[in-house]
């Protein structure tokens, strides 16, 4: 076939198969292989990767006489997805799901959760129980630990309270795949590109342009802001991964996610404490390892003893 397609041009005909009737067809468009490449790549994204789908949609508009149709197509999928967010709220404010779920279902990870839920006035971040004497206790570990373990929803919080200062005051650490996870989330190398997010919200639908310069300024400040957490912590790797039960460290993946199950192995020292603003997290290690474990509001009170911050 290439052969009979040599030299060819949109429009013209040759022979698919040879025959006592030649099958024929016609060449109706010429792409470079890169671009053909490229488009497949694009439309078959959510076949190939099923798990990434979330994150990859391909929506066919048409032409100009299927505009309104394929503009639909778009409208409905942003609502559903807005109808998906509103429901998995619900499902995150009732029900002891640790915030990696939640941030599952769209292709996310704890940090870019914490920073969504923060943002959402109806759904608070559930990090904590109101027990005192919890509280107490969260305050009380910090001041005996050798070091305190991060995870995302943590490195979240220090972000959103601007306290990276905070960081050169302990002995952080970090597990190896929670680095790579924040590093896959901030650092954005792709070059300058014009877009925006389309949001459906109380029957509206609202497109929120983001210029080069403002993307530019985005991806500069999450950079320094990874830069800086990863300056100010020990990396470490998940050696004691292996050692847990085949079934429980299945069952911790599937609901921490295999950066928030190596926190919680890393925690598992006795002279460390997990820092996690993750309710469901901190009670499943705690019940299931024994680990000992704060939150934000505890270390910052910590901090306040120990004359670090001030009330104000």
């Amino acid at each position: 076939i290439s052969q009979e397609l040599l030299g060819k041009a949109v429009g013209d005909k040759f022979v698919l198969a040879p025959g006592m009737v030649d099958r024929v067809g016609e060449i109706a468009q010429i792409l470079p292989k890169y671009v053909r490449r490229f488009q497949d790549s694009m439309s078959e994204m959510p076949v190939r990767f099923p798990s990434e789908s979330p994150n990859f949609q391909s929506v066919q508009i048409g032409g100009p006489e299927e505009l309104d149709s394929g503009l639909a197509a778009v409208l409905a999928s942003v609502r559903g997805r807005a109808e998906q967010v509103k429901a998995l709220q619900a499902l995150y404010l009732n029900q002891p799901i640790p915030v990696h779920l939640y941030a599952q279902r769209f292709g996310k990870n704890a940090y870019t959760a914490v920073m969504h839920l923060a943002g959402t006035d109806s759904v608070p971040v559930k990090c904590s129980s109101p027990d005192p004497a919890a509280f107490a206790a969260a305050v009380g570990m910090l001041e005996t630990a050798k070091s305190i373990v991060l995870d995302l929803s943590a490195v979240a919080t220090i972000r959103l309270l601007e306290i990276e200062d905070l960081l050169g005051s302990h002995d952080f650490v970090l597990s190896q795949d929670s680095a790579l996870e924040l590093r896959g989330t901030l650092i954005d190398d792709l070059p300058d590109k014009k877009g925006g997010t389309m949001v459906y919200n109380e029957g509206r639908y609202t497109m929120y342009e983001e210029t080069p310069e403002r993307r530019s300024e985005r991806i500069k400040r999450d950079k320094e802001f990874c830069e800086t957490v990863l300056a100010n912590v020990t990396i470490k790797p998940h050696l004691g991964l292996a050692s847990i039960d085949p079934g429980q460290r299945e069952t911790l993946i599937k609901f921490l996610g295999q950066y928030g199950t190596e926190a919680v192995v890393l925690a598992m020292d006795p002279d460390t404490v997990l820092w996690t603003d993750d309710l469901t997290q901190g009670d499943l290690s705690t019940s299931m390892f024994g680990v000992r474990r704060t939150w934000s509001q505890a270390f910052l009170e910590h901090c306040l003893w120990r004359g670090l911050i001030t009330s104000e």
